[in-house]
């Protein structure tokens, strides 16, 4: 598939930039045009500037006429149409033995020389325009990293080009650059009747003690009498060495701190996996009290005679007086501003809980008290937008 050109939209969008230039091509995107932040541990950058939105624009027509027919692997369910969070943990339900691995700076240890490999038998090396010196391809890894300055903050990769948290098209790039390590990772576990699926930087593996080695269901008594091993290799250090050194092929690292090895339950971001060692029972996913309790609590508040105001101040524990507009708001603004938060909050909790239920519908992977009590707050949260349309109106 190495036929990809820069169209004429993209073109267009290239000549209006400043720092294109007819002859030597694109530059990479000055520090200038980029504000670094710092969210949690990880550090995340915008782009600013006139010149903003065209770059924008630059990355979606990306997205839309190259990254879209990449393929990746089906190991990756972050970013990647018609997957969701759940296509990441449902693999595993059927499981005993789970282990969590976090992918240290996942983005931003991809640089241009891992983006450059991956694109090259994808992109055309032609000239990107008549009488110009780069590449299509280089054209492209100049418009999807960022060179940090000697005045970041992350240290760890001043002076180098990453592809950063932030862009519009990394997420879907991540998942194509990961997709030789997937693969590789994918035939080890394969070889191990080991499960894995990849969310973004969080990898997650799984097995059971009852399968053999041609991948078939063995019955619970033909290990009864027989001596087990002390570990299930899936945690033992061999295999985690073994991921690390398949990772590091491009660079990639480990976070040690962040793994995370369990038997039978398995809790991530508020989800929760009951596993199973035995063919003839099934395990279950569950979603945590606390990933719904914000939900049970606007459901209350919004049937009490509260105010907007004060609704959005209990349940999302922000003060509205001091959330900093352009202007000072008057009271009446804040008052409509809490009253469409509140709205498209409820409106997004009750497709949120329905899209459960319908991934239930495919899978049956859900806990059967678990669809009572969503099925319950998805009719509350119906109640709660007709009597709030009613009073609009």
């Amino acid at each position: 598939m190495k036929n990809y050109t820069a169209n004429s939209f993209t073109l267009s969008l290239l000549k209006q930039c400043t720092f294109f230039n007819e002859e030597s091509g694109l530059i990479s995107l000055p520090s200038s045009h980029v504000i670094e932040t710092r969210v949690g541990n990880k550090y995340i950058y915008k782009l600013v500037g006139s010149e903003s939105e065209l770059i924008n624009k630059l990355h979606e027509n990306l997205n839309e006429t190259l990254f879209c027919r990449i393929p990746v692997n089906q190991a990756a369910t972050a970013y990647t149409k018609n997957k969701s969070y759940l296509d990441f943990l449902e693999p595993h339900r059927n499981n005993f033995y789970f282990l969590r691995v976090d992918l240290k700076n996942f983005f931003h240890f991809i640089n241009r020389e891992i983006i450059k490999d991956s694109l090259k038998d994808h992109v055309s090396s032609k000239p990107i325009i008549s009488g110009c010196r780069q590449s299509n391809l280089d054209f492209i890894v100049n418009v999807l990293t960022i060179k940090l300055p000697e005045t970041s903050k992350n240290t760890d990769f001043i002076g180098k080009s990453i592809l950063p948290i932030g862009f519009k098209s990394s997420p879907v790039v991540s998942n194509i650059i990961f997709r030789k390590l997937d693969i590789l990772i994918e035939r080890f576990c394969f070889e191990h009747n080991i499960i894995y699926t990849r969310y973004a930087d969080d990898m997650l593996f799984s097995s059971s003690d009852l399968r053999n080695d041609k991948y078939q269901e063995k019955s619970v008594f033909d290990d009864l009498f027989k001596k087990k091993e002390k570990n299930n290799f899936l945690h033992s250090d061999r295999f985690l060495e073994q991921i690390s050194f398949i990772v590091n092929i491009d660079g990639f690292r480990i976070n040690s701190k962040k793994t995370v090895r369990s038997k039978k339950h398995l809790g991530l971001n508020g989800y929760l996996i009951s596993g199973s060692n035995y063919p003839y029972i099934d395990g279950k996913i569950r979603i945590s009290n606390k990933k719904t309790k914000k939900i049970s609590k606007l459901i209350y508040e919004c049937n009490t005679d509260k105010s907007d105001l004060d609704i959005f101040k209990v349940v999302f524990s922000i003060d509205p007086f001091r959330i900093k507009f352009r202007r000072k708001p008057k009271v009446e603004f804040l008052n409509n501003y809490c009253c469409a938060q509140i709205n498209n909050k409820i409106i997004g909790y009750r497709s949120y809980l329905i899209s459960l239920l319908k991934y239930n519908d495919k899978y049956s992977c859900l806990e059967d008290d678990f669809i009572f009590k969503v099925k319950g707050l998805i009719k509350e949260s119906e109640k709660i937008i007709n009597n709030r349309m009613k009073k609009e109106i």
